[in-house]
């Protein structure tokens, strides 16, 4: 299957509602099972699990980042379902290549907890190549 060409202005989307379980195996796989992440109820997200949704975008569009940059805006919690968008900011075509740009904001749209109908949570950006089919 040929890779996606990028374009200036593509934005791709893609939502999830995290589970206390995918929390809980990610403390284990992170190493990272402090109380907050594995003894509350309902259990805070690591920032890390909540940037899997731009790093799934970036999969899904065969992305190879080499920088990214995430700020981290509030909590997250199991049951929460979040929204993730990413715009195509730039692209700049090399004869093996595409080198891009990406920007990506995270929105929680639903949660039991927030008051808030919706609430940004994280906002990052991503540099990375996609390379040309040969």
């Amino acid at each position: 299957m040929a890779a996606h060409v990028p374009e200036e202005g593509d934005v791709h989307v893609v939502e999830r509602t995290f589970t206390a379980c995918e929390v809980r195996e990610f403390a284990a796989l992170s190493r990272d099972t402090q109380a907050i992440h594995t003894e509350r109820d309902p259990p805070m997200l690591h920032g890390l699990l909540t940037a899997t949704l731009p790093t799934q975008i970036g999969g899904d569009l065969a992305v190879l980042a080499h920088t990214m940059e995430f700020d981290f805006l509030t909590p997250v919690y199991a049951g929460d379902t979040v929204r993730c968008e990413w715009t195509t900011e730039r692209v700049d075509a090399r004869p093996d290549r595409y080198d891009l740009v990406a920007t990506a904001d995270c929105r929680r749209t639903a949660s039991e907890l927030a008051d808030a109908a919706e609430t940004s949570v994280l906002r990052g950006r991503v540099e990375g190549i996609v390379w040309r089919d040969a």
